[in-house]
């Protein structure tokens, strides 16, 4: 039992993952934001900028979004497969006709029970 719930939460983790993908590059940015701002940033011999790691992070941003766009593109593009296809080749027409003075006359319908079947019982 508790394997289907430790799948089911990977799973749940994992499509979340993708949709915050754009939160984790922030909170990898603000986590390592020192060593980004003076190891990673293009900017890091111009301190009078104060950049401090924002060009990498744009970066960062500006690829994701294209891996994105790319993705959509993709998926666009490729056609539908045709699973089935039902022809229809035959034309067929019944010929329907009206009756107007159609009646149908039923002892059983118009009397609400049938008194041979419900009787009252009988105490004695």
């Amino acid at each position: 039992m508790w394997r289907k719930q430790l799948i089911a939460i990977l799973i749940i983790f994992s499509l979340a993952l993708q949709s915050f993908q754009h939160y984790a590059i922030l909170a990898e940015f603000y986590w390592n934001r020192d060593y980004i701002a003076k190891n990673l940033c293009e900017n890091r011999n111009k301190p009078q900028m104060h950049c401090n790691g924002k060009c990498h992070l744009k970066k960062q941003l500006q690829k994701e979004e294209q891996q994105q766009q790319n993705n959509n593109r993709t998926n666009t593009k490729e056609p539908g497969t045709l699973l089935f296809c039902n022809e229809v080749n035959e034309y067929c027409a019944a010929d329907f006709t009206l009756i107007k003075n159609y009646t149908f006359y039923s002892k059983d319908l118009l009397s609400p029970f049938s008194s041979s079947l419900l009787r009252p019982p009988c105490y004695n």
